[in-house]
């Protein structure tokens, strides 16, 4: 799919179905209403010891997730919020040097304008295209979790610093600005995988509720100017 086309031309459904499509998958049917079949439970994208991406735990770089976070207030310019509810792709894992926590860290989609959304999308897709064009669907038919090695792999060994300066660069997302974050995995609660086949939705969610203490629109337009 191109996320890009279809944000801006959607064809396979309207606009309005889209944005409501959006909330239900990945808002009601995630991080609500526990839907059998739908939810996944970060832990059911399991490795072996000996798997080379084990290491990554319950997170794995290229990868979409949706989560509760009580962090603390986050201060962007003179607004202050609370990040409750990231839609984060994850780029990295580590561990703070002083605390010895355990973070997870990536660009949180709330905080930006779907068109933003749209073109990294689109640039995370040109990656891997066969994999996103075809091998997905057909994992998708057998419900199975699928993801994208070659992606993940893309965002090795610098734990996605070049990706972050790519995209910083092209887009005029600063890589300074506040989408970029940092999640201390032990404030994280009812942490859900996005499914690849549901992607197509995240350009279009509108989901105030995500931010509480802050105007969303004036966050993203803070943190991206994106122009087609």
């Amino acid at each position: 799919m191109n996320y890009l086309e279809e944000f801006l031309k959607p064809k396979d459904m309207s606009r309005s179905e889209y944005e409501t499509m959006a909330y239900k998958t990945i808002i009601t049917d995630l991080m609500v209403s526990n839907v059998k079949g739908i939810k996944r439970a970060v832990d059911l994208t399991y490795w072996s010891d000996e798997d080379e991406f084990a290491r990554y735990g319950s997170f794995i770089p290229g990868n979409f997730y949706a989560f509760l976070y009580d962090g603390g207030k986050v201060v962007q310019g003179n607004q202050e919020y609370h990040d409750r509810v990231p839609v984060m792709l994850a780029l990295g894992v580590g561990e703070d040097k002083k605390s010895h926590r355990e973070y997870v860290y990536g660009l949180n989609f709330n905080l930006l304008p779907g068109l933003t959304r749209a073109v990294i999308l689109k640039e995370i897709h040109d990656i891997d295209a066969s994999f996103f064009d075809v091998e997905i669907y057909k994992d998708h038919t057998k419900g199975r979790h699928v993801f994208s090695k070659t992606v993940l792999k893309s965002l090795q060994p610098d734990g996605g610093v070049k990706f972050i300066k790519y995209i910083s660069k092209k887009f005029n997302v600063n890589k300074d600005c506040f989408a970029f974050r940092r999640y201390y995995i032990d404030n994280i609660s009812r942490y859900r995988l996005i499914d690849v086949w549901q992607w197509k939705y995240i350009p279009f969610l509108e989901y105030k509720e995500g931010i509480r203490g802050a105007e969303i629109k004036k966050l993203q337009s803070e943190n991206a100017d994106v122009r087609k």
